[in-house]
């Protein structure tokens, strides 16, 4: 009975010396407490279980004692805790029921390590919550959290209240857009949606019902589990600040540039899409427009990286760019070839980029581009006078020749860069290059 109840069973004279070890084959300890056996007990134990071991070994009684947990040292690896009870053989002897607690020992300790992980994380969120609420708080600009289901004003920072509460009233629970005129209620409504869409809206010029206060808005939308969260900035705006931004009112943008056939796009310094319209949606297979809002232009625009690259150097140093010729990749994996003409605008707080791409991929061509372009005769005319292999390789030689002409014109006789454009290595471009007796007195740039 009390093998199956047990994990060891110990045999103990009463000056503690181990006469016997008994335990089931399933339940073998990872030590060999056979070793034990002619040893004193107290020996196996830690100092402070010891005591504990003289307490059992004191026990005269015909029924088991209480559990006490005793702690058995071993070597290069923790100690082993053991619950025993004691229960009185004879005059000389005492049986020790031993129950491994190993097993419950681990599970307390990894209680209190997930207890210990969980009150730091618990902590670092406290901290995490009293940074965000500190710049919630100290913000200069209207902060408001919107709820996206239904529109409520959530929260609002002292600076919303200050800026905002002679127009909207109670400043929490009331929905939002409301206190602004009707042209800029429409605006914040598109902004909150497009926040929806894409995750971010940016710079949009709104003001009051009185018109004594102008605003610059912008939302970014966050997610916690199922909830939804659109985070609102109303910034200040001063005259210059309304000079700056009404180059790009939706009034002006909608009657011009959204009715346009060529695909308009207005992108910040860094290539990121700020305003698109439907010619573009179309030219790039997007669902709308606002698809592209926020994201790189470059996801579209090019062969490769450096078309982008090149775009941007020649709009930094000369300003515009009357033709660029690349593509645009389709999101259903189509390109379209197409002709870029674009300039920087870098007169305002906000240097920002034009785009007019236009589709060219319909393009008829001309005479010229059908006639193998040899200083001489067009092609038909050397069929019959030149062997096909002949008229081939000189052909095949000529056009290779225009490519890397075009391509050091396109990169500035930048032979690295044509390089990649042509994807050769350098190497062998330079091996072209003294070929064709192009550029000898040029150096690389």
């Amino acid at each position: 009975m009390l093998q199956r109840t047990s994990d060891w069973l110990f045999v103990l004279q009463r000056d503690g010396t181990l006469s016997h070890v008994e335990y089931q084959a399933d339940r073998e300890p990872s030590v060999n407490f056979r070793k034990w056996e002619r040893r004193s007990f107290l020996d196996t134990v830690t100092v402070e279980s010891k005591p504990k071991i003289e307490e059992l070994l004191k026990e005269d009684s015909d029924d088991t004692s209480r559990w006490r947990q005793v702690n058995h040292p071993l070597p290069d690896a923790p100690d082993l805790p053991v619950r025993y009870s004691a229960l009185s053989l004879d005059d000389n002897r005492v049986l020790l029921v031993g129950q491994n607690v190993d097993s419950m020992a681990q599970l307390q300790q990894r209680l209190v390590q997930a207890q210990r992980a969980l009150e730091t994380d618990f902590a670092r969120m406290a901290q995490a919550q009293s940074r965000y609420r500190l710049v919630f708080d100290l913000s200069a600009d209207a902060l408001l959290s919107i709820d996206v289901g239904s529109r409520k004003i959530m929260d609002a920072n002292p600076a919303a209240q200050r800026l905002l509460g002679p127009y909207i009233a109670p400043l929490k629970s009331n929905r939002f857009p409301t206190g602004f005129d009707d042209a800029s209620t429409g605006a914040l409504e598109d902004l909150i949606q497009q926040a929806e869409l894409t995750g971010r809206a940016d710079d949009v010029a709104i003001a009051s019902n009185d018109q004594r206060r102008s605003f610059l808005a912008s939302a970014a939308l966050l997610r916690d589990r199922q909830e939804s969260i659109i985070m609102v900035r109303l910034s200040p705006m001063n005259e210059t600040d309304k000079d700056n931004m009404a180059r790009l009112t939706p009034t002006l943008f909608e009657s011009v540039v959204a009715s346009s056939p060529d695909a308009i796009l207005i992108c910040d310094d860094s290539g990121q899409i700020l305003s698109a319209n439907e010619a573009f949606s179309y030219m790039a297979q997007l669902p709308s427009a606002k698809t592209a809002i926020g994201k790189p232009v470059n996801q579209w625009l090019g062969r490769s990286e450096l078309d982008h690259r090149l775009l941007s150097q020649n709009l930094k140093e000369h300003g515009v760019l009357p033709k660029f010729s690349t593509i645009i990749s389709g999101g259903h994996g189509l390109s379209t070839d197409v002709e870029i003409s674009a300039a920087r605008i870098a007169d305002s707080r906000f240097p920002h980029v034009l785009l007019v791409i236009r589709n060219v991929q319909s393009r008829l061509p001309s005479a010229d581009e059908i006639m193998v372009p040899t200083p001489g005769a067009p092609l038909k005319e050397l069929v019959g006078r030149v062997p096909l292999k002949e008229l081939v390789r000189e052909s095949t030689d000529l056009i290779e020749k225009l490519c890397i002409e075009s391509a050091l014109e396109m990169t500035s006789d930048n032979r690295a860069s044509a390089a990649e454009m042509l994807g050769v290595s350098r190497q062998s471009l330079y091996t072209k290059l003294r070929r064709f007796g192009i550029a000898e007195h040029n150096t690389e740039q």
